[in-house]
């Protein structure tokens, strides 16, 4: 389900911080990932953010901050932001990749 992960400074150094793409609905969405660096199996946390555009944007403090009580985080930035495809319409087919992004992370392994 992931088509590309790229390394994403971490304000934490326990953290690791990742920049994915992923599909939902024939589209290439952007997220961001945080996983505990020490190897071991964890819950999956996922975040899902109020707002629209750079309005209650994902912060990666704020994923990271869960990722170190220990979870992984998954945050879809939704399409058509942050250089995803298709354009956001604010819980309307956006609302897939949501649910497209439930299943990278219940399928997800570190």
């Amino acid at each position: 389900m992931i088509v590309e992960k790229r390394r994403f400074p971490s304000p934490h150094p326990h953290i690791h911080l990742f920049t994915v793409t992923y599909e939902a609905d024939g589209l290439r969405i952007k997220g961001l990932l945080a996983e505990p660096a020490e190897e071991g199996r964890y819950d999956g946390f996922l975040y899902l953010r109020g707002g629209i555009k750079n309005v209650g944007m994902v912060r990666p403090g704020r994923i990271v901050q869960f990722a170190a009580q220990g979870f992984v985080v998954f945050a879809p930035f939704y399409r058509g932001n942050q250089g995803g495809e298709g354009n956001e319409d604010f819980a309307g087919e956006d609302r897939k990749d949501a649910f497209a992004a439930f299943q990278l992370l219940k399928h997800h392994k570190k």
